[in-house]
């Protein structure tokens, strides 16, 4: 159950988008309404065990920023807390430190809770959605109700700030391994982060640049859910694509196209034992028994907004058209930390998920192994079906919204040329530190998220990247509900016999 950890990415990013809110009244530090706050000697203390954690359980903490730098961060910021404060104030910063080190699996999960209790109370947000391409912000959709904001006009500034420093602000609480990463986690958090950063004014005055090039300043007002969803259902005709990262689809597409979107590589029904995959290998294998019996000579496989999962799920899926074993991985290198050995003790002793025994074969392996060593963890060799496997052609769709597991599926696919891969390059990475795990801090009772883990895509390769389709396919800064995307897939099948 190699990826089981790989998921936490996107848990803090879905705790965002679910519960967009922002703050009624602008404060410099955008912390909550007055809490119990904690003295600063207690919050130094934590911090001292935030940073002396990592440098014991981190795979690898100063892979992308220097330890000179870190510790000079380090310094700074224990120096800064020289009064008391909240425990929402103090996990942002904490988080903004962790984020220095610009690994994405080492993170403190946003304080989702605080976020939609105001927003479901009534708090006001910016109401625009938007896209950033290549350091450029740009309105997606405007929900607000005021016309001269444009899906595709690019926004210079916001209320007197420039776009380029907006992206610098909001992108310093995200913990992201490249530039590409940390933008496309800013653009799905867009609304919650400048809350963070701004407060939430009661106007929002916006400087434009359409197409043309002209210039143009629009203000609009902040918004409830309930203003926003009324404005939605006045204009039932506006608004961009949007797809349930939850849905399960089966078909046959126009020009014997079978369409497989698998939905999440966990059971995400409520209550269930997320490692439970008897209703979806159902489904796979009710969905390739279906296009056999089709005939269908291609199936496209659609990983976009997917946020990823086990492998016992996707193994399952790949093993149907798999013409050869594969390993879901080259290599898995696992650091050996006190607590990494304590995470996955509790796992053991809880007992583990339905046909996981991952804690198990860790807790073995931790049993003769040393603080500090780096162990090589036995990635299995996965056979394809015995028989009756699908034969046609494969093809995985993905963008930039493809996380975890949907990424190393997209990567055995492609390193096995088991299918080819359409669509834009993937933000999270095919070769990451990951096998995500957590320790508390015995103070404040903050959770830190860290990777105990170096994961080696399937073709060896070290460089921190994403998947690279072999068939670029860019998603519009404005994508329609007609789904161009999907469109222009379809149609580079169809021209590649």
């Amino acid at each position: 159950m190699m990826p089981k950890l790989l998921t936490g990415l996107l848990v803090a990013v879905l705790s965002l988008t679910l519960t967009t809110v922002a703050r009624a009244t602008p404060r410099s530090d955008a912390s909550p309404p007055a809490t119990d706050t904690i003295g600063a000697a207690v919050i130094r203390a934590d911090f001292e065990a935030l940073y002396s954690g990592l440098r014991q359980a981190h795979y690898d903490l100063y892979v992308h920023t220097p330890q000179a730098e870190y510790d000079r961060l380090y310094q700074q910021t224990l120096a800064s807390f020289d009064r008391p404060l909240s425990l929402f104030d103090i996990r942002i910063r904490f988080q903004r430190f962790v984020a220095a080190g610009r690994v994405a699996h080492a993170n403190i999960a946003f304080p989702g809770e605080d976020f939609g209790t105001y927003r479901q109370a009534g708090g006001t947000a910016i109401p625009i959605t938007v896209a950033i391409d290549d350091g450029h912000i740009y309105i997606e959709d405007n929900q607000s109700g005021i016309a001269g904001l444009d899906p595709g006009d690019e926004i210079v500034s916001l209320n007197g700030i420039s776009a380029s420093d907006w992206l610098t602000r909001l992108g310093r609480n995200i913990s992201a391994d490249t530039d590409y990463l940390n933008q496309a986690l800013v653009e799905l958090m867009f609304r919650p982060l400048l809350w963070l950063e701004a407060g939430s004014p009661e106007r929002f005055r916006i400087t434009l640049q359409k197409p043309d090039g002209r210039q143009v300043e629009v203000e609009i007002p902040a918004l409830t859910m309930a203003e926003t969803q009324t404005f939605a259902d006045a204009n039932p005709g506006t608004g961009t694509l949007s797809l349930d990262h939850s849905d399960r689809i089966a078909r046959l597409m126009d020009g014997g196209i079978a369409y497989l979107r698998p939905g999440p590589f966990y059971n995400a029904t409520p209550g269930a034992d997320s490692f439970d995959a008897t209703t979806f290998h159902a489904f796979i294998d009710e969905a390739f028994a279906s296009f056999i019996a089709a005939g269908a000579g291609d199936v496209l496989i659609d990983l976009r907004q997917n946020p990823g999962g086990y492998d016992s799920f996707s193994n399952a899926m790949i093993a149907w058209f798999a013409d050869q074993p594969f390993h879901f991985a080259s290599d898995l290198r696992i650091k050996v930390s006190p607590q990494a050995v304590a995470e996955n003790a509790e796992r053991v002793a809880a007992g583990a998920g339905a046909g996981d025994d991952t804690s198990l074969r860790l807790a073995a392996a931790y049993a003769t192994a040393q603080p500090g060593d780096v162990i090589h963890y036995d990635v299995p060799l996965i056979q394809p079906r015995p028989s009756g496997r699908y034969a046609g052609r494969v093809w995985v769709l993905v963008d930039r919204y493809s996380f975890s597991n949907a990424v190393n599926v997209a990567a055995v696919i492609q390193d096995y040329s088991f299918g080819r891969v359409l669509g834009e390059p993937t933000a999270d990475l095919a070769t990451t530190y990951g096998a995500m795990e957590h320790f508390t801090l015995p103070r404040t009772g903050i959770t830190v998220g860290f990777p105990k883990g170096h994961i080696i895509r399937p073709n060896g390769t070290l460089k921190a990247a994403g998947v690279t389709p072999d068939i670029l396919i860019p998603t519009p800064r404005v994508e329609g509900r007609d789904d161009p995307v999907l469109i222009a897939a379809l149609r580079a099948i169809a021209d590649n016999p």
